[in-house]
């Protein structure tokens, strides 16, 4: 599958979706997307509300391989602000040293403490499962 197809369909599935219609902030959504047995092994896309009226702009990012101990981000927003300033420009590429936790970990500790919410890291094998490790800074309900 080439790269173009799998990216119109990331981005084609998420036709349904926008941008949180969260008032004045709007924030963006992302996501992320593996499929290994594919040209185009990984994508990213971040949906986000149009500077010119309330439409969403949608932005994709596929990508072909990485070297290993490398990954790449998509923040929700870029500063503090009010309203929040959006994400732009392309993915962040991130160095990525030790554990799965220690990965989250520094990457949390990264992002301002008043704006942080939820952070996520997933750990894909070449074989074997895959692990996820999720901080959120709120308890689960």
């Amino acid at each position: 599958m080439s790269q173009i197809i799998l990216g119109k369909k990331v981005i084609s599935s998420l036709a349904g979706h926008q941008y949180e219609p969260d008032d004045p902030n709007f924030t963006p959504r992302i996501t992320g997307v593996c499929a290994f047995e594919t040209d185009c092994p990984f994508s990213l896309a971040i949906l986000r509300k149009s500077m010119w009226d309330d439409s969403c702009d949608r932005f994709g990012y596929y990508y072909e391989s990485i070297e290993k101990g490398f990954g790449y981000c998509i923040t929700t927003y870029t500063s503090d602000g009010n309203p929040l300033p959006p994400f732009k420009g392309e993915p962040l590429l991130m160095r990525l040293t030790g554990d799965i936790g220690v990965i989250a970990n520094t990457y949390w500790e990264m992002l301002n403490k008043e704006n942080r919410v939820a952070l996520a890291v997933k750990f894909i094998p070449a074989k074997g499962p895959s692990q996820i490790k999720a901080i959120n800074r709120f308890a689960k309900i």
